[in-house]
């Protein structure tokens, strides 16, 4: 646990909050919104869960751009 209360707001950008969180060495951060209201917890896991989806879609996007461009040629 940190000393102080690190958050963001429910607006920040995924950028800033993984600067922050590593910034910070925190591995989950406390989301809240402009009254300061909890609404959620953003974690390290939860991130690289959806990092790793997005890098297989653009892994199998590149591998059908490649297909149609070997189908192209012939």
């Amino acid at each position: 646990m940190a000393p102080e209360l690190v958050t963001v707001r429910e607006g920040d950008d995924l950028l800033h909050t993984l600067g922050v969180m590593r910034y910070k060495g925190l591995r989950r951060l406390p989301v809240i919104d402009g009254s300061g209201t909890l609404v959620g917890i953003v974690s390290m896991d939860d991130v690289l869960e959806v990092f790793s989806e997005q890098m297989a879609e653009m892994a199998r996007a590149l591998r059908r751009e490649r297909e149609h461009e070997i189908q192209n040629r012939a």
